[in-house]
């Protein structure tokens, strides 16, 4: 007597799957890719806070640079430091809105200019042999203030600020400046991608590439010991 279909679509329902990857069906199970994403959340969420608090926390840290205006042609003016009771008139500039883009890559129109940007995906980066990189841009802000010698300062003009591109930095794949976060196993497929992509490394010149943190104690050396013992203790998440 045969098994009904419904009866054997239970049976396999039944046997146990110890790989997620390997499940009997085209395309991977939600539960199954939250469990590979749990393994790379340390370092996909530590590059997110970067993105979204720490780089603008660092950024606010570094104190406004200091540049005095003087005529260095004159023999007054050639001491160094400022003289009190001596105005000076001085330019401060420094760094604001500081953020990070998303990987893109420019097309090149029939005339040989460009027409515009396009999406970067990690896949095209192993292949062209490149990195998987955003633009990181901020505004160069300047401004002038008048010194009066004792210690006070009043503001000489507006706030200038200056839109620059400060290089490309490298992006973690499936974070939140990854083309690739929150897409489905079948729009992954779309894009050439592992259904199962969790992500957690870097992609430099086509090479998966994934931090790991080291804490090292090196004690000091001292006579008679000729060694020096280190130590060293992993505190990242293996991968």
């Amino acid at each position: 007597m045969s098994k009904s279909p419904k009866k054997s679509k239970e049976v396999k329902d039944d046997i146990r799957q110890p790989v997620p990857s390997f499940r009997r069906s085209h395309l991977s199970k939600t539960e199954d890719i939250k469990k590979l994403h749990r393994l790379s959340a340390p370092h996909v969420e530590s590059f997110n806070y970067f993105l979204d608090v720490g780089l603008e926390k660092g950024v606010s840290d570094i104190l406004a640079y200091e540049l005095d205006i003087t005529d260095i042609s004159q023999a007054a003016n050639k001491g160094i430091g400022h003289v009190a009771g001596k105005p000076t008139d001085t330019v401060q500039f420094w760094l604001e809105n500081v953020k990070v883009g998303m990987p893109t890559k420019t097309q090149r129109g029939a005339s040989g200019g460009n027409s515009g940007a396009m999406k970067l995906l990690p896949r095209e980066c192993r292949e062209l042999g490149i990195m998987y990189a955003a633009p990181l841009t901020a505004d160069f802000c300047w401004q002038f203030v008048r010194r009066d010698g004792y210690g006070g300062e009043t503001p000489a003009g507006k706030v200038c600020r200056t839109p620059r591109n400060f290089g490309m930095m490298p992006i973690m794949v499936m974070s939140k400046a990854c083309h690739l976060r929150k897409k489905s196993p079948a729009e992954l497929i779309e894009c050439k991608e592992e259904q199962t992509e969790f992500g957690g490394y870097f992609i430099v010149s086509g090479i998966e590439r994934c931090v790991d943190c080291f804490k090292c104690h090196v004690p000091i050396m001292l006579p008679p010991f000729k060694e020096v013992i280190t130590k060293i203790e992993v505190i990242c998440t293996p991968i």
